[in-house]
């Protein structure tokens, strides 16, 4: 993966300098830019001195295809991490997506103290991240992350890194934050993050996951799969970033079709029979976050750990991709039992409603298998045939995919707020 830094360093200039101008065109330009945007041009200019910036930042426009499991750059500097791109009853599109990296300004007074004391230094930049806040239990907690983010924001006003506020659905359709296309100036795609890492970075864990998954994993007596090819995987998470402080994981990317991408679940699923891999939660054995016991890495003297994300490479199979959500009614809570698990971690499982208090489900067609739609992190569902669900406030919706007839579905805002019943 060479590239010409020079003219990487001119084509992300002039993107920047087209979408400044956009913005300041804008009418609401005076209060929501022009304030901030000598300090935004400012913190620009440090990242357009980086060797991996330059390399690995690609940028976003009107006709950029958005992809799941992938960071995205706000104009601000804020990293998000993307997990749907959805449609509203208008048609307009939004972008459902965590915030996880701040550009940290360390002089700026900390007025609100944070929750998590976790800083990198990422493309010469000093970051505050909010991937390990946890709550009083200390447990990661979801609320929290989103409560750190708020109190940057608050902190860093008046700083070299002002950091602008975060929206969300007014129906609440999903607990993680909205955005617009427009929002964002920079992705970092999942496949070239891999090469870059592979090729030029060398970076142990990736470099011995890679191989492992293209010579070894097809060979194992339990493996229903062909090899994989280079070509059908990816790296997200610090690795987008062709960062190397996380040493201990490798956040892998699959794509192919839904038999494919089935074949891979269910193949880290034998593994874990077959002693190949360790769950990395004892008590939870069917979670595909694995320990691979093959793999050592030396740098840290431990096992891979290998977490994957799963991605449809055509568009086409996937429900949700750019569908028109119509929500129809809130619920205060449902039970119901998972039915078919076949798409879990691919496309949403399908469940039967056994009670929701006090309404008629058949009014809604509720009354056979129906989608259960996990709007913030279904790609990594953990749901099984049999498994008794309480969901908590779930929606009744109407889902328009692009290609497909419109169907009725559940939707829950987000995976942590569904318990299953042991």
């Amino acid at each position: 993966m060479s590239v010409d830094l020079g003219k990487r360093k001119a084509l992300l200039e002039e993107h920047l300098e087209q979408y400044w101008e956009m913005q300041l065109r804008k009418p609401n330009a005076a209060t929501n830019f022009r304030p901030y945007v000598d300090r935004w041009r400012a913190m620009y200019s440090v990242l357009l001195r980086d060797e991996r910036f330059l390399t690995l930042a690609q940028p976003v426009t009107s006709k950029t295809r958005l992809g799941v499991s992938q960071y995205y750059m706000r104009y601000d500097g804020v990293f998000c991490f993307l997990t749907a791109v959805l449609r509203e009853p208008s048609g307009r599109e939004i972008i459902l997506a965590n915030p996880l990296r701040f550009p940290y300004d360390p002089k700026a007074s900390p007025r609100r103290p944070y929750l998590s004391q976790k800083y990198e230094y990422l493309f010469s930049l000093h970051l505050k991240t909010t991937t390990k806040v946890k709550n009083n239990h200390g447990r990661k907690d979801h609320a929290c992350q989103i409560e750190e983010g708020w109190r940057i924001k608050f902190n860093q006003e008046n700083s070299r890194n002002p950091i602008r506020g975060f929206y969300f659905h007014p129906e609440g359709l999903c607990n993680c934050p909205v955005f617009k296309r427009e929002n964002f100036i920079f992705e970092f795609p999942i496949k070239p993050a891999l090469h870059y890492m592979l090729f030029q970075r060398k970076f142990e864990p990736l470099v011995k996951g890679v191989k492992w998954l293209l010579e070894e994993a097809h060979r194992k007596p339990y493996a229903k799969l062909k090899p994989f090819e280079l070509s059908e995987l990816g790296a997200t998470g610090s690795s987008s970033f062709g960062d190397e402080e996380d040493k201990e994981d490798f956040d892998v990317v699959y794509f192919g079709t839904v038999e494919r991408l089935r074949s891979i679940r269910n193949f880290i699923r034998d593994g874990m029979h077959y002693g190949t891999f360790d769950p990395i939660y004892p008590s939870q054995k069917r979670k595909p976050r694995v320990y691979n016991n093959e793999v050592i890495v030396e740098l840290i003297n431990q096992r891979l750990l290998m977490c994957p994300f799963f991605v449809l490479d055509d568009h086409v199979y996937d429900p949700l991709d750019h569908a028109r959500i119509v929500p129809i009614e809130r619920l205060h809570w449902l039970k119901a039992t998972v039915v078919d698990d076949s798409g879990n971690m691919l496309t949403p499982s399908y469940v039967k409603v056994i009670e929701m208090g006090g309404y008629l489900w058949n009014t809604y067609g509720l009354n056979g298998p129906v989608p259960l739609i996990l709007m913030h992190g279904f790609r990594r569902g953990d749901f099984y045939r049999r498994d008794r669900l309480i969901i908590k406030k779930p929606f009744v919706a109407r889902i328009h995919p692009v290609y497909g007839d419109p169907f009725i579905a559940l939707i829950c805002t987000a995976w942590f707020d569904v318990e299953t019943v042991e």
